[in-house]
C-alpha cells in the first residue's frame, strides 16, 4: 500500500513539474567479510532441510492419509 502511495505522489510531482532526481549507488568488488565454504554448506544444508521437511513427511506417512 505504501509503494502505491509514493508511486500516486511521484506522479502528482511529475504533473506539477518538479524534477525528482534519484541517485542509487552499486557496490561492487570483493565482499567485505569471505563465508568459509563449511559455513556455506551447513546453510545449504539448512536451507534445504526446512523446505523438504513436510513433502518427506508427507511420503513418509501417505499410507496413513490413504487408510483415512
Amino acid at each position: 500500500m505504501a509503494s502505491l502511495q509514493n508511486s500516486l505522489n511521484c506522479l502528482r510531482l511529475v504533473r506539477r513539474g518538479l524534477n525528482l532526481n534519484q541517485q542509487r549507488t552499486l557496490v561492487s568488488g570483493p565482499p567485505a567479510q569471505r563465508i568459509s565454504f563449511a559455513e556455506k554448506c551447513a546453510h545449504g544444508a539448512v536451507f534445504t532441510a526446512t523446505i523438504m521437511i513436510i513433502p518427506l513427511w508427507v511420503i513418509c506417512h501417505i499410507r496413513s492419509y490413504r487408510e483415512k
